[in-house]
């Protein structure tokens, strides 16, 4: 599924995906963006 297929979902009548799907695709997003961060911090030494 697509990220435009889940919140379409996510916007429907159907009771699933809920809360606890949208809270974990949240959780994700933020994980990658900290990674993102992460990998773009690592071995700089302005932020050692």
């Amino acid at each position: 599924m697509v990220n435009t297929e889940f919140i379409e979902a996510l916007a429907s009548k159907e009771p699933t995906p809920g809360g606890g799907g949208a809270s974990a695709y949240a959780g994700a997003l933020a994980s990658a963006l900290a990674s993102m961060v992460g990998n773009l911090t690592v071995g700089k030494k302005k932020y050692a």
